[in-house]
């Protein structure tokens, strides 16, 4: 009895699911092509059905993508970050959880002095990458623009226990140690106070782990 309940429920959502999907190809416009519409509304199906990415709901192969994310590349170490922008963008939507594409669309945000958005997807990337440090560190300098000396507290932290035990990272572990070394007392004590800890008057760093952070 509860299987079929269950089932019923699956049903219904993808006939909910279908009909907006259908509606949305509907509003495509009249110039669009009708067979244009059906591929677009197969490749939704996919999607919020099957569960696919948007990469394999479209058939793109990884060698595509890794043309398309090396032109990329390119385009941001020549400085045109808007119109690198633009494609690392194109990826992350392709394939959101596909590690590095949140940092390098991030990085593209930082360059163009865009903090706010930089840090949004370094935090992204953070998440999707537990276990490296790097995004964290960008998104401390993004904190220290946007005047959020708290936030970039949190992230040095982040990046330090991180980064610890990864001897591929200990240089970036040592430049965060330093930076967090030359925290000011008042910016220690306002957050110590903002995170419910008591101010004991001592120099001790406050103990946040990586997964309260991020």
């Amino acid at each position: 009895m509860a299987s079929n309940i269950e089932s019923n429920k699956i049903d219904k959502k993808n006939f909910d699911i279908r009909e907006a999907i259908k509606n949305t190809a509907s509003k495509m416009g009249k110039d669009v092509p009708v067979e244009e519409k059906k591929e677009h509304a197969k490749v939704l199906i996919k999607i919020f059905e099957k569960k696919m990415t948007p990469m394999q709901a479209m058939n793109i192969s990884e060698e595509e993508i890794s043309v398309i994310y090396s032109y990329a590349y390119q385009l941001f170490n020549t400085g045109k970050y808007a119109e690198a922008c633009e494609l690392f963008k194109m990826l992350y939507v392709l394939n959101p959880g596909q590690e590095g594409f949140a940092t390098s669309l991030g990085a593209c945000y930082h360059k163009m002095e865009d903090y706010e958005t930089a840090s949004l997807m370094y935090l992204i990337d953070a998440q999707l990458n537990p276990f490296d440090p790097v995004s964290a560190f960008y998104c401390y300098d993004c904190f220290m623009h946007m005047n959020n000396p708290e936030g970039a507290y949190i992230m040095l932290d982040v990046v330090v226990k991180r980064a610890d035990g990864q001897p591929q990272f200990e240089k970036i572990q040592d430049k965060a140690e330093a930076l967090l070394d030359g925290f000011d007392r008042s910016t220690l004590t306002e957050l110590n106070t903002l995170m419910g800890f008591s101010n004991t008057g001592d120099d001790k760093p406050m103990n946040i782990s990586s997964s309260q952070s991020t």
